[in-house]
């Protein structure tokens, strides 16, 4: 699997994004599926928004 983080810096706001992919696999099968996707806004230091996707074994979890 893989984590990749990307950050934007734009003045005094900073946009982090982050991705993450993991699959479990038992005999031929995929046992487990973790998928996850991130953005957020970040101003003088502080957390300004959030928006996160996540898809475990193909269900969704999102939050914005």
């Amino acid at each position: 699997g893989h984590h990749r983080f990307e950050v934007i810096e734009d003045g005094d706001v900073d946009r982090v994004r982050s991705e993450a992919s993991f699959t479990v696999k038992f005999l031929f099968f995929d046992a487990y599926r973790y998928r996850h996707e991130n953005e957020e806004l970040w101003r003088d230091g502080c957390l300004q928004a959030i928006d996160a996707r996540t898809r475990v074994n193909g269900k969704s979890l999102d939050a914005q």
